[in-house]
C-alpha cells in the first residue's frame, strides 16, 4: 500500500514538472505555434464528395422518435432524407446511390445524411 502511494505521488510530481525542452514564456505579441494561418477562401464552392454507391441493410432505429437508416455492408451508416415508404422495411437489403447532404443538420447524430438518387431491392 505504501509503495502504491509513493509511486502515485512520484508520478504526480513528475507529470507536473516542466520539461527541460519546454519553451520559455511567450510574449503576447509573438505568434503562437498553436495558431493556424488564415486560409484563403476558394473562389468557387468546393463540390461535395463524389456520389456514394453501396449495398446495405435498411434498419429502423429507435433514436429521436425513430427513423429509417441504411447500414452499408462495410459498416458505414447513412441517414437517408425522405426514404420512400416502399423501402422502409426492417432488414431489407438494398443497393443504392446517394449524394451527401452537406448543407443540412439533424438532431439524430447518426450516420451521414444523404439524398438517395437511386435505390433497388436486392434478392
Amino acid at each position: 500500500m505504501k509503495f502504491s502511494l509513493a509511486l502515485l505521488a512520484l508520478l504526480a510530481v513528475t507529470a507536473c514538472a516542466a520539461s527541460p525542452n519546454a519553451a520559455g514564456p511567450v510574449s503576447p505579441m509573438a505568434p503562437s505555434a498553436l495558431e493556424t494561418p488564415a486560409m484563403a477562401k476558394p473562389s468557387t464552392p468546393v463540390p461535395p464528395q463524389a456520389g456514394i454507391q453501396a449495398t446495405g441493410t435498411v434498419r429502423h432505429l429507435d433514436l429521436e422518435g425513430g427513423f429509417w437508416g441504411i447500414v452499408a455492408d462495410d459498416g458505414r451508416q447513412f441517414d437517408p432524407m425522405g426514404l420512400d415508404a416502399r423501402f422502409q422495411q426492417e432488414g431489407l437489403r438494398v443497393r443504392f446511390e446517394a449524394t451527401p447532404e452537406t448543407d443540412m443538420m439533424s438532431t439524430r447524430m447518426w450516420g451521414t445524411m444523404v439524398r438517395i438518387t437511386r435505390i433497388e431491392v436486392l434478392k
